[in-house]
């Protein structure tokens, strides 16, 4: 591969997501690669370990993260349905339309 990995896979995926206001660290720094297995993965959108497993490979479910979450009783799941894992216009990398309480 001689393109970078974004530019890559944005040969067929749209790279609208991939250049909100606030772009995922991870992203940023190594490309789709750094959370994506392009040649084949037993998980839904060629991630390389399972969607809870991967963001907490980079972010520690502790006291601070917890208090943060509230209402999601100490353990941490489903990121992404409030997060969106590559970019954002929201802080946090929220999704844009949110429900209460993050949207209050």
């Amino acid at each position: 591969m001689t393109e970078e990995p974004v530019k890559f896979c944005a040969g067929c995926h749209d790279s609208n997501q991939f250049e909100k206001k606030n772009v995922h660290k991870p992203l940023e720094k190594d490309g789709c690669v750094a959370c994506h297995e392009p040649h084949g993965s037993p998980w839904p959108g060629l991630l390389r370990i399972e969607s809870d497993e991967l963001c907490g490979s980079c972010h520690e479910n502790n006291t601070k993260l917890t208090e943060k979450h509230e209402g999601m009783g100490g353990k941490l799941t489903n990121c992404t349905s409030c997060h969106d894992p590559h970019s954002s216009d929201e802080d946090h990398l929220l999704y844009s339309v949110q429900h209460a309480p993050v949207a209050e």
